[in-house]
């Protein structure tokens, strides 16, 4: 199999994860702000698993090797938005001295 449509499948499974991790931030932002957070949370599954299900049958064009490169594209652009909001769960964050106080 040629490299150039398993890259361009590696791209678009880059787009899909950055657009299905943006709309589960932007839904997890308005959550807490809504009047009825189910209504963000079911839809915004029901969004995100259309585009992510739909994309990778859409990239996969039957071919399983597409699939998998899209497959990596979508788990990389998990890691690089991990990285970019710097969540790292092994590292808890200081808490200013003067909220450790008990008074």
């Amino acid at each position: 199999m040629l490299t150039l449509p398993l890259l361009i499948a590696f791209l678009k499974g880059v787009f899909l994860g950055s657009v299905f991790f943006y709309i589960l931030w932007l839904s997890a932002k308005n959550l807490i702000r809504s009047a009825w957070p189910p209504s963000w949370f079911i839809g915004s599954w029901f969004i995100r698993m259309l585009i992510a299900i739909g994309g990778f049958y859409w990239v996969a064009e039957g071919d399983s090797m597409l699939l998998i490169a899209c497959l990596c594209g979508f788990v990389t652009s998990k890691m690089v938005i991990a990285r970019l909001v710097s969540i790292n769960p092994s590292k808890p964050k200081k808490i200013p001295s003067n909220l450790n106080s008990k008074g």
